[in-house]
């Protein structure tokens, strides 16, 4: 028996064809990471922008709506507000500025939710480079 006899290998039937399109998924999934990483760095800049203004809005709100003489009373009073609680929660709850605290909270999520996206394109597009070097 020759050596070179047992080790003959033939690759499997289709082998080169499964190669070859894995190869061009892998190439879409690069390219969508790489439109994926544009796409939300500029939803990042302009929910990461919109943030100031928003707060600035949330702050003048809070600052308006009286939330704070609210707040003052239930620290320096609280034996009012024990006996007069549902009172007093339904009053802080429609001194509450709502649209603004939901317009700061949604550019909020954008924000983050734009950065995690940002971060796994990255990941996407950087692991692609480490294996094709």
């Amino acid at each position: 028996i020759h050596y070179m006899d047992t080790l003959s290998f033939e690759p499997p039937e289709g082998l080169l064809q499964r190669i070859l399109t894995r190869m061009r998924i892998e190439e879409r999934r690069l390219r969508l990471a790489k439109r994926n990483l544009v796409v939300f760095g500029v939803i990042a800049v302009g929910s990461l922008t919109a943030l100031i203004p928003a707060y600035r809005g949330l702050s003048a709100d809070i600052a308006s709506s009286g939330l704070g003489d609210f707040l003052w009373l239930a620290a320096t009073d609280s034996f009012v507000i024990a006996a007069l609680w549902r009172e007093f929660a339904f009053s802080i709850l429609e001194s509450l500025p709502i649209i603004s605290m939901g317009a700061s909270l949604a550019t909020f999520l954008a924000s983050i939710a734009s950065l995690r996206m940002i971060m796994a394109s990255f990941e996407k597009i950087t692991n692609y480079r480490l294996a094709s070097n």
